[in-house]
């Protein structure tokens, strides 16, 4: 029986093997992509919500960001800096909101040689129906991620422009 044919496939199978886990493995970068996608989808509301529903998601929110944390957005809104404040905020929002659907791109995710810091460039747009209208607010973030109890959580958060005029929420 000659084996080199099933060699050379276990060995093809063991290079694709590899080369998925590299393309796959879970670097830091890709660690955050996903987190800021679960946090994404924590923060869109597709059907009603009772004001306890509104509550728990809002708490709920808060765990993606750090103990101690800053979150300038810009107008209308104040410069935050306790879970407290943010699940309020939060709340607020998404009782004034009949739908809120976002979107996101990152254009860069730097990641600090420790492995323990990064910083990420982000574009995100809110698409908003309210009172039977909708609208759209876009703007440019930088924001800052750190290694927090075993997760990325978001240290500070920062507009860096408003591309479209901010909803009077």
């Amino acid at each position: 029986m000659n084996r080199r044919p099933l060699l050379i496939v276990l060995g093809f199978l063991m290079l694709a093997g590899g080369g998925a886990w590299w393309w796959l493995r879970p670097t830091p970068a890709r660690q955050i992509r996903r987190q800021l996608d679960r946090l994404v989808a924590a923060l869109e509301k597709t059907e009603p919500e009772t004001p306890i529903q509104a509550g728990i998601l809002a708490t709920r929110i808060t765990t993606y960001f750090a103990e101690s944390f800053e979150l300038i957005a810009g107008s209308p809104f104040e410069p935050i800096r306790t879970g407290a404040e943010l699940s309020s905020q939060i709340a607020r929002v998404r009782a004034t909101v009949d739908r809120l659907h976002l979107r996101t791109d990152v254009s860069r995710i730097d990641v600090a040689p420790d492995g323990r810091s990064a910083v990420m460039d982000l574009h995100a747009r809110a698409d908003v129906r309210a009172h039977g209208e909708s609208a759209g607010d876009e703007r440019e973030f930088e924001v800052e991620w750190v290694r927090e109890g075993g997760s990325w959580k978001i240290r500070r958060a920062t507009v860096v422009s408003a591309i479209q005029r901010p909803l009077g929420i």
